[in-house]
């Protein structure tokens, strides 16, 4: 049986529900992706960072990760930051899915965009799920 606490989604909801350590471990399980390399995970943990933290310098670090990995809005987001401007969360693309789609289970084989995006509505990715 899956147990949902391996999929981010989970994670997403307790951490806005403001569970306890919830946000620290998302934020410890999107660094990990952003390290796979995963431009979605590290525009997250920037946001992460400029948000809860006030970080906006190490923010800015982790979204040109993201930006040097093809995610066009962390992109968008180290130029807001240069500005004062607000950042902004964006749904990964399917190059992200692969990485974040994991879970604790292994590695996604099938990477068809029709197989990633059954797989990542079954997580609870609910904007693949029109896909």
């Amino acid at each position: 049986m899956d147990h949902p606490g391996q999929w981010l989604p989970f994670w997403q909801q307790a951490c806005a529900n403001e569970r306890p350590y919830a946000c620290r471990y998302l934020e410890d399980v999107q660094a990990g992706f952003c390290d796979r390399g995963s431009g979605w995970a590290c525009n997250e943990v920037g946001l992460g960072l400029a948000r809860r933290e006030r970080d906006l310098a190490g923010a800015a670090v982790s979204m040109e990760r993201g930006c040097a990995r093809g995610f066009t809005p962390a992109c968008v987001n180290v130029k807001r930051i240069a500005v004062g401007g607000p950042v902004e969360s964006s749904p990964p693309t399917l190059d992200d899915y692969p990485i974040i789609l994991r879970g604790s289970k292994g590695a996604v084989t099938d990477r068809t965009p029709a197989a990633l995006h059954a797989l990542a509505c079954r997580e609870g990715w609910s904007q693949s799920c029109s896909l």
